[in-house]
Formats: C-alpha cells, sequence, structure tokens
C-alpha cells in the first residue's frame, strides 16, 4: 500500500514546530535574542542548568500565532488615563 501524503495543515504544523526549534536552539547559541517571555524563560531555565525539555517550549501553530499577535506594551505610550468631557455628548432636559 502507498503512503499517504501529507496534508497541508500537517506539512504547516511540521514546519511551525522546525521553525520553532531552530530558534530556541538558537537562543542558546547566541544566534537570535528572544521575543517573547516564552523565549525568555527558556533561555534563563537553560542558562542555569535546569534539564529543560524543548518540547515543553514550542507552542502548536494557533497558540504561536496568538503570542505573536499579543500586543507589546510601549513604555514610551502616553498612560493618561480618560477624562470625560466637562459637557455631556448629549444634553440633558
Amino acid at each position: 500500500m502507498r503512503s499517504r501524503r501529507p496534508s497541508r495543515s500537517d506539512r504547516h504544523r511540521a514546519a511551525v514546530y522546525a521553525i520553532q526549534r531552530i530558534r530556541l536552539e538558537g537562543l542558546l547559541t547566541g544566534a537570535y535574542t528572544p521575543r517573547c517571555d516564552r523565549e525568555a524563560m527558556y533561555l534563563d531555565l537553560s542558562r542555569r542548568g535546569a534539564r529543560v525539555a524543548i518540547e515543553d517550549f514550542i507552542l502548536s501553530p494557533a497558540l504561536l500565532l496568538l503570542e505573536t499577535m499579543t500586543p507589546e506594551l510601549n513604555p514610551e505610550a502616553d498612560d493618561e488615563t480618560f477624562t470625560a468631557d466637562t459637557e455631556p455628548a448629549i444634553p440633558r432636559p
């Protein structure tokens, strides 16, 4: 029996897994800098000598997309709170 060709989603999942694995291994060699808290935690634990399973830090494609879409806080952003105008938009009778 012939083997079945991997589906598009299987190929996508394998590519996302491979890219994350290459990136996490590159963090240890200094080729990359951490882009998120997950990568920073992996690097910190590895440098401290903890036994770290790299598979524990590889996300599914959906979670990786969610992680990359999360806006980063800009420390230089204006943190003024909303203050209402003195006059309401709709006058009250």
